[in-house]
């Protein structure tokens, strides 16, 4: 797909309990009658949707998603669908343009800039703290791996990406990132939830040490 300049567009909604982020692939196995029809309609425009955090006890929407471009379709005779897509770009919810049979909003599409060059510092200091929070939690769980790539990505608006996506349980923690305009600011944050990761990471290894002697 072919960047866009167009800041306001209207978009299919898809609303998920969970956050996606731009360059992360997703896997979905649509079923649900309003969204085989939204599928089949994207398939027809551009192949792109958007993915909107919700919260599963309120139903209540986020206000900033990611938009999904569709990559490969496997369909199923019953009309259930498998699909791949990869997140192309964030996007701020203006307003519900309708909700029948599928939610379609207003959206604006909000640009990614190039990070300054002290974010790359900020992404070195970083990984030396995520290889830091590998190892204790190798310490703790020998036979768990939380990272499952062997490097990380070099460029930091990828890396800020990663990151969450991997490393936080929580999706309002992760939404937080994605609603953060600053990849600076993302890392920044992201330091902070490793640093105090590492501390009670470090206090339990101590604990387990002091037990098992």
């Amino acid at each position: 797909m072919s960047e866009t300049t167009q800041t306001v567009r209207t978009l299919p909604i898809f609303p998920l309990p969970v956050v996606v982020y731009p360059g992360h692939f997703v896997p979905l196995h649509i079923f649900e009658h309003q969204y085989r029809a939204m599928m089949a309609d994207v398939l027809k425009g551009d192949k792109c949707f958007g993915i909107l955090k919700t919260d599963p006890k309120t139903g209540r929407l986020a206000t900033t998603g990611c938009m999904i471009e569709i990559l490969d379709v496997e369909p199923f005779e019953d009309g259930r669908m498998n699909i791949e897509g990869v997140g192309r770009q964030r996007y701020q919810l203006l307003s519900v343009v309708d909700d029948s049979p599928y939610i379609t909003a207003e959206v604006r599409l909000l640009p990614e800039y190039e990070p300054e060059p002290q974010t790359f510092i900020m992404a070195e200091e970083l990984k030396d703290t995520l290889q830091e929070v590998i190892r204790l939690s190798g310490k703790l769980k020998p036979q768990r791996s939380i990272f499952p790539l062997q490097e990380f990505p070099e460029d930091p608006t990828t890396f800020a990406f990663y990151v969450p996506a991997i490393l936080y349980a929580s999706t309002e923690d992760q939404q937080k990132i994605l609603e953060m305009n600053s990849v600076m600011e993302r890392l920044q944050s992201e330091m902070e939830f490793c640093s105090t990761a590492i501390k009670y990471m470090a206090a339990v290894a101590a604990l387990k040490d002091a037990f098992d002697k």
